[in-house]
């Protein structure tokens, strides 16, 4: 009897084992990666395994091409104009140049790539190098021209990476994977980060993203020259061992956390002739499942404060909830009712102009295609008529509405792109990005900002660009006060950022003409929040009038320094006066009047590098001056300041 492939070359597998990374290719047997199922199929197709032959394509990517992501057919009657559209891109990639995070030009990365470049010491830049989705134009460039140039210099790149980021590199920090470590999974591996920095290329988030991005390319280029055994055998160990086991060992928490168990469900329905594909989806399914119970409130806001993350992650449900219904699946009975909760958040929560507040990462991305594609399941009236901008559904009979789990409150004049609309915020910090800003507040009117949130700029926390980020994510940067120049803290010392288990308190209310809400910040000022000062801020807004009055009162004993912060907008105008200041940006124009009950300044800083002061940032990389006004007052506590904002 003729052995098989697995019992001809175990012996030489098994010395080798422990070396994985110079083992070659055709070294690999197929039962280190394929299921059993698989591994007969692939013997009774082919007893002789030529490294150079395409039996492992043939067999098996294909079902990837068939059942994955990208539908390759269709995109080919549209390759030629997207190989125009990224042919300096794809030119670039070439000569090893490589484009990652707006904020910087393109990185000479070499040959063989350095993976550990950190141009400005960033090193959210290698984290992306090594998570591969820039490879994307090479493969399209394959689809439209055939030409293996392109296919060869991806799959070269992909080896490389495999070659020489194996499990326990150096220049990676090993931590123990804590709590986030499913309890007595054999196969938890630790999490590889760059050192001082919370990611790196063997995080379980980055498996998920380059899984994801490698299932992409395989897709592209599966009829290329360069699927062959030898190159597959290498690609498909690495994803049936250290990724799957990345990710199953290391769930992570928010928007990772959903990102990953995407990755875990698609394994299985994208790789099940890979071994252990099949225990995946039912662990990725389940904590689909558990994301969407707890993650997405009662009254539909989110624990993840940031849009930027928690629409990301909104639609990751809603995408995975319905791939799983077409698949047979029942995900859709228990969380489409969750979803359509998520959604009034996110449409009743926006600007005039459809884009959500900008908390944290937040940035200039509407909600409306978020609606186009949740809102047929949903059948709302009201989000309709959102969306439709009037000309369909039922408008919303409310004006203003607050979300007590997450502490977030609207007030608007009415449902026009002219609206007056302000944005409060004094609920808890929830489970995500946010910054130390309980209490800030957004303002626009007449289709234009008047009080804003400042941006993030980068994920730098080295030289200058890493100052600037921490200063855009401070209190400083906020509408919010600073007590003795300190900021706030983002959560009580000993505590860490978590799910609310209970709605706030918020004492909000709307009765037509006039909205009330308030909020207190009792968590202290400084490092561990030592300073003990507590600061009530009191919302009321005259609709009549189209006027706020904010009381901000601050208790605690002794005398402090007060420092309340008002961050504009770039471009807008600003002027002091007797009463206060006034700002003009376009057609919007506020007077705020102030008064105090201990004499007070009013200051203001625009692009100032020492202090940093006056800055704001509207997506990734990009910075602009934009004053930063502040009044100030010194005295024995307590202390009130009422600001009347008038925008008529």
């Amino acid at each position: 009897m003729k052995r098989s492939i697995y019992h001809r070359i175990l012996p030489v597998f098994l010395t080798l084992f422990c070396l994985y990374g110079t083992v070659p290719a055709q070294q690999i047997p197929p039962s280190a990666y394929l299921s059993e199922q698989s591994v007969s199929r692939l013997n009774e197709a082919s007893p002789d395994l030529d490294p150079e032959g395409y039996e492992l394509r043939d067999l098996f990517l294909n079902e990837v091409v068939a059942h994955g992501p990208v539908d390759v057919k269709a995109f080919g009657q549209k390759a030629a104009e997207v190989f125009k559209k990224e042919s300096a891109q794809v030119e670039r990639i070439m000569r090893n140049q490589v484009s990652l995070l707006s904020g910087y030009g393109p990185q000479d990365v070499g040959s063989p790539v350095d993976w550990f470049r950190a141009p400005k010491g960033d090193l959210q830049w290698p984290t992306h190098l090594s998570r591969h989705y820039w490879l994307k134009p090479l493969a399209h460039a394959w689809r439209a021209t055939k030409d293996p140039v392109y296919s060869k210099k991806l799959m070269n790149v992909l080896l490389d990476w495999i070659e020489h980021n194996r499990i326990g590199r150096d220049k990676l920090t090993w931590w123990g994977s804590g709590d986030w470590k499913i309890s007595n999974h054999p196969d938890s591996i630790r999490e590889g980060f760059f050192p001082g920095y919370a990611d790196g290329p063997w995080t379980s988030l980055s498996a998920h993203v380059r899984l994801d991005a490698w299932t992409y390319l395989l897709a592209m280029i599966y009829d290329s020259p360069q699927t062959t055994n030898r190159n597959l055998s290498v690609i498909f160990n690495s994803m049936a061992g250290d990724h799957r086991n990345m990710m199953l060992g290391h769930p992570r928490q928010m928007n990772q956390f959903i990102s990953i168990a995407s990755s875990l469900a698609h394994f299985w329905w994208y790789y099940p002739f890979l071994k252990g594909s099949e225990e995946v989806e039912k662990e990725g399914l389940e904590r689909i499942r558990r994301y969407a119970e707890s993650e997405i409130y009662p009254d539909g806001s989110m624990a993840e404060c940031s849009p930027n993350y928690s629409k990301g992650s909104l639609n990751r449900v809603f995408q995975m909830v319905r791939e799983d219904q077409d698949r047979g699946g029942q995900l859709y009975k228990t969380l489409n009712d969750n979803i359509c909760r998520a959604l009034r958040y996110f449409t009743f929560s926006a600007d005039p102009g459809g884009y959500p507040p900008r908390i944290a990462k937040g940035g200039k991305s509407s909600v409306y295609p978020l609606i186009e594609k949740l809102g047929p399941g949903c059948g709302d009236e009201q989000v309709q008529y959102v969306y439709s901008k009037g000309k369909k559904g039922r408008k919303p009979d409310f004006l203003s509405m607050a979300w007590n789990w997450a502490g977030h409150i609207i007030f608007r004049s009415d449902w026009s792109e002219d609206a007056t609309w302000l944005f409060f915020e004094p609920g808890p910090r929830g489970s995500g990005h946010a910054h130390p800003a309980t209490l800030n507040i957004q303002l626009q009117t007449k289709g234009e900002w008047l009080l804003t949130d400042p941006g993030y700029y980068t994920y730098s926390n080295a030289g200058e660009d890493g100052r600037m980020t921490k200063y855009l994510g401070s209190s400083a940067a906020h509408n919010v006060a600073l007590v003795d120049g300190e900021n706030q803290i983002s959560y009580k010392p000993g505590k860490s950022l978590a799910v609310n288990k209970h709605p706030g308190s918020y004492h909000w209310s709307d009765e037509g003409n006039v909205a009330k809400a308030e909020g207190i910040y009792d968590l202290g000022y400084g490092k561990d929040g030592k300073i003990k000062v507590t600061h009530k801020r009191e919302i009321i807004y005259d609709r009549t009038k189209d006027r706020f009055m904010i009381r901000d009162a601050f208790t605690g004993d002794g005398e402090h320094v007060i420092d309340l912060h008002w961050q504009l907008p770039p471009g807008a105008a600003f002027k002091k006066d007797d009463w206060g200041f006034r700002i003009e940006n376009g057609k919007a124009k506020a007077r705020f009047n102030i008064t105090c009950d201990q004499p007070f300044r009013v200051e203001s800083a625009i692009g100032s590098k020492e202090p940093l002061s006056g800055w704001f940032s509207d997506t990734y990389g990009k910075l602009e001056p934009a004053y930063t006004v502040k009044v100030s007052a010194k005295g024995r506590l307590p202390m009130v300041f009422n600001t009347e904002i008038r925008l008529k």
